[in-house]
């Protein structure tokens, strides 16, 4: 979530501080939409070249500001920049990402995390009502 994106002691990821410093949001409703989309192409290193924007920002729609200032702080990202700002969770965000993207379709149940946080996606509704049956304190979204 754009939420999570800052680091331990609150700094503004970069992409961000583009989106102010462009003055790219009125309203706030899109701008969730619009930062994300860029930090996923920041983090996955394509889609900040000036010709892969417009393909970056395709499905997210603005009726405030319009695109202008929003191109605009994405053609600020530079790629070369990027770190992982020293947020603790970033490794585990890469290991979850890379065992989703490595899961066959029609797999068994995922489960991934430790202690503190686990992410559980069962394969089947029968197999999550036994999940949420054996954890009273588990959230389900």
């Amino acid at each position: 979530t754009v939420e999570g994106l800052a680091d331990q002691d609150g700094n503004r990821h970069p992409v961000q501080t583009a989106m102010i410093n462009a003055d790219a949001s009125q309203c706030g409703f899109c701008t969730p939409g619009f930062v994300m989309s860029l930090y996923a192409a920041w983090q996955n290193g394509n889609g900040l070249a000036p010709d892969d924007i417009d393909n970056t920002l395709a499905g997210n729609l603005c009726r405030c500001t319009g695109y202008r200032s929003i191109v605009a702080a994405a053609a600020t990202l530079d790629r070369a920049k990027n770190s992982d700002m020293g947020n603790p969770d970033m490794e585990h965000d890469r290991a979850m990402l890379a065992a989703l993207k490595n899961m066959p379709d029609g797999a068994a149940d995922l489960c991934f995390g430790d202690q503190s946080c686990q992410f559980l996606a069962p394969a089947t509704r029968a197999r999550r009502r036994r999940l949420l049956a054996g954890q009273p304190i588990l959230g389900c979204g």
